[in-house]
């Protein structure tokens, strides 16, 4: 049985070097939020560099909180395509 999923949003922006750098993962507290989340933030501005991608990620937690492996669940512009979010 399952005690819940949880969804994140993983925005990503391009540093000087152009190299794509993840942020920080924000919460959702559901699917479709995340997923309109993520969509509306490609090209908002954080900082001085605007978000060129971001990645929707669930992970199911079991009664006795282990968390299963993370699903990337959409992807938008430009992300990390092979590398592990584990």
């Amino acid at each position: 049985m399952s005690a819940g999923t949880f969804y994140a949003i993983v925005p990503f922006v391009r540093d000087t070097l152009d190299e794509l750098i993840a942020l920080e993962p924000s919460p959702a507290n559901t699917r479709y939020s995340a997923l309109r989340e993520a969509s509306y933030s490609v090209g908002r501005i954080v900082g001085d560099a605007p978000i060129v991608g971001a990645v929707v990620f669930a992970r199911e937690m079991d009664d006795s909180g282990t968390f299963d492996d993370i699903v990337v669940v959409a992807r938008y512009g430009e992300t990390f395509e092979s590398r592990s979010l584990r």
